[in-house]
């Protein structure tokens, strides 16, 4: 009987195991800048704060980008650029999803810790240690998880999907004639 507990226990937990992989591979899958996102630029000169727009155009020498608010368009070379990112949304399924999992991590915890201390100090019977336990573990996982998940759902905020910066290429040419090409790659 034991063994079968056991066996049922271990794929639930392997089972639970796979979720974040599965979620993983999937936020993995990357699209492509396309015109119409809405972007945060990050640039040296660009004063307090990111630049934030919709991309109107995606060339080879830069981005350019019609900002929020006030509707300025402004074009962005690939060599000024320190870091892009495109908006994914307010995304309150996802944050109360993680929330939910957090709030069930954290009072679950608490409740399989405190149980056992519930148990002895209500009576001296040790045969109440383990159905104590399990009940506050599950009470702890049902209320952090109701919990986590309001909060997440209440306080969804913007996502952005970070990207790498495009190569940038540079062609200088001298008055003497001399041509200079040259290629920078960004790595992290």
């Amino acid at each position: 009987m034991t063994k079968r507990i056991s066996n049922r226990l271990l794929a639930v937990l392997l089972l639970l195991a796979a979720v974040p992989v599965a979620a993983q591979a999937q936020q993995s899958r990357v699209r492509a800048l396309e015109v119409g996102d809405t972007v945060r630029v990050i640039t040296p000169d660009q004063g307090e704060g990111p630049f934030t727009g919709v991309l109107t155009a995606y060339e080879w020498q830069g981005l350019t980008v019609r900002q929020r608010g006030t509707g300025v368009e402004r074009t962005i070379p690939f060599a000024d650029v320190r870091g892009l990112a495109r908006s994914l949304g307010v995304r309150r399924e996802h944050t109360a999803w993680r929330g939910a999992r957090m709030g069930a991590f954290s009072l679950g915890a608490a409740g399989l810790v405190s149980g056992p201390l519930i148990a002895t100090s209500q009576s001296g019977d040790r045969w109440e240690l383990a159905g104590t336990t399990a009940l506050t573990a599950a009470s702890g996982l049902v209320l952090g998880g109701a919990i986590g998940g309001a909060l997440g759902w209440a306080l969804a905020r913007e996502e952005w999907q970070e990207f790498q910066t495009p190569a940038a290429a540079h062609v200088s040419v001298y008055p003497g004639g001399a041509t200079i090409v040259g290629v920078s790659l960004r790595t992290r």
